[in-house]
């Protein structure tokens, strides 16, 4: 079986691993020497600090108006080809693994943002990306 990336969300205080990114694993492959020896860290996409965000993420309410649940996974699923691509751009403009990272995280949390139930509080201002140290 082939291994897989592993993407990290956050969730409040919840943590949830998804799986199956191939764009992303491919680049990163290719990047593996360079990638350690940038000491790079890694970048999570999350709702930080809403201790409900996790169980709006998880359970199915059928939200009206274009929202929906699983809001950091569908558009990580469904878009993945296009952060890839946004990685590697930003790796040729900018030359730094970490900064490439991050501007795909960016466009992950703009487009979870566009689909995340808005009827929950601040569950929508909470959404960041946060580099691990």
């Amino acid at each position: 079986m082939a291994k897989t990336t592993t993407v990290d969300v956050m969730f409040g205080r919840g943590k949830k691993s998804l799986s199956g990114f191939k764009s992303i694993e491919q680049s990163l492959k290719l990047l593996k020497n360079r990638y350690k020896q940038e000491n790079t860290k890694p970048v999570i996409v999350g709702y930080f600090g809403v201790n409900y965000a996790l169980f709006v993420h998880e359970i199915n309410r059928n939200y009206n108006n274009g929202k929906q649940w699983k809001f950091l996974e569908t558009p990580a699923r469904e878009n993945q080809d296009k952060y890839a691509a946004t990685f590697r751009a930003a790796l040729r403009r900018e030359g730094s693994i970490q900064g490439a990272l991050t501007l795909a995280a960016l466009a992950l949390q703009r487009d979870s943002q566009e689909i995340v139930p808005v009827d929950t509080a601040n569950l929508r201002g909470s959404a960041g990306v946060r580099i691990e140290q």
